[in-house]
């Protein structure tokens, strides 16, 4: 699991653009909500495997996937 937290998800240390690391943690689907917007992954808001933590916790390599993907377009 390296960085990331065994039971919430997203929570922990993520790949961003030029070898950078960002931080994020959500704990609430309303956290979860809010970091879709900011990163322009409102898709994943109606995407069952992201629904709740505990799918999100479920589906965490596919998620990270998608936010480590959208990292990559922004400058830090």
């Amino acid at each position: 699991m390296g960085n990331h937290h065994q039971s919430i998800a997203p929570y922990g240390v993520f790949n961003a653009k030029c070898d950078k690391k960002v931080v994020i943690g959500t704990i609430t689907d309303n956290q979860f909500y809010k970091l879709c917007k900011i990163l322009d992954i409102e898709q994943s808001l109606i995407d069952e495997k992201f629904k709740t933590n505990k799918d999100r916790v479920k589906n965490r390599e596919q998620l990270t996937n998608i936010i480590e993907k959208k990292l990559q377009n922004f400058d830090l």
